[in-house]
């Protein structure tokens, strides 16, 4: 990433708030529907459908397609839902979300994708008040995780400083359905000890960290975890604990 295209997420934010909704709904139903270069999965699903998608014109009609079956991100070919006007053969990484119960969702992202997804987040870091130059610890999924990703967001985008701390939640769900329990609670041992080794050195403003490893105990070095505000926590579901 450019030092140019840092230091410009700001207005690409403004312009992208100030998107007429409509005209950007004719922008992305005309390149998925589009004969010739629209995405494969979306040409198929459009003899399927009750309507010609291309008549969809307006943001208040997107309705129309219902919601979208989360099982086809765990069947299709994560490429035949990028159009064929981005050049083959793709460049970039199928990221999977969830998957820690089943069969994860898969997603792919081209570099283009991820920036736009980065700056939306840094946007988000803004807003919720994570100020920017600051330190952060990463505790959370990595691998195939997109949550993952927030490293290069944080570092590249919001001028930080980041640790991180791999994580395999499918493991510890694993053992958690096996009830195999000792196991789930030296492999949280584990991870807090990796969390509290950094904690320690008094350098962490901000952790970003699940449900299941948010809660003290007796690893957490007291003093360094009342200095950091705010946490972060990436899901406060039952499924989102690890």
């Amino acid at each position: 990433m450019t030092a140019a295209t840092r230091a410009d997420p700001d207005a690409r934010i403004a312009r992208w708030l100030d998107t007429d909704l409509d005209e950007w709904t004719r922008t992305v139903v005309r390149r998925h529907f589009d004969p010739v270069s629209g995405s494969p999965y979306w040409l198929g699903q459009a003899p399927r459908l009750d309507f010609d998608p291309r008549d969809i014109t307006r943001y208040d009609q997107l309705g129309a397609f219902g919601p979208f079956p989360l099982d086809r991100l765990r069947k299709e070919d994560p490429a035949d839902l990028v159009p064929l006007s981005v050049p083959r053969p793709l460049a970039g990484r199928a990221w999977d979300s969830g998957g820690t119960t089943g069969t994860p969702c898969r997603a792919f992202y081209t570099p283009d994708m991820l920036l736009h997804r980065a700056i939306w987040r840094r946007w988000s870091f803004v807003r919720e008040g994570f100020a920017p130059g600051r330190t952060w610890l990463q505790a959370t999924p990595t691998g195939p995780h997109l949550i993952g990703n927030g490293v290069r967001e944080v570092s590249e985008l919001h001028a930080g400083q980041v640790y991180a701390v791999d994580m395999d939640p499918r493991w510890v769900k694993r053992l958690i359905r096996a009830g195999r329990l000792a196991e789930v609670d030296d492999y949280t041992t584990h991870l807090l000890e990796q969390i509290t080794d950094v904690l320690r050195q008094g350098r962490v403003h901000y952790l970003n960290t699940t449900q299941a490893l948010r809660h003290p105990t007796d690893h957490w070095p007291t003093d360094g975890v009342a200095n950091i505000r705010p946490l972060r926590i990436t899901d406060s579901s039952p499924e989102g604990l690890y």
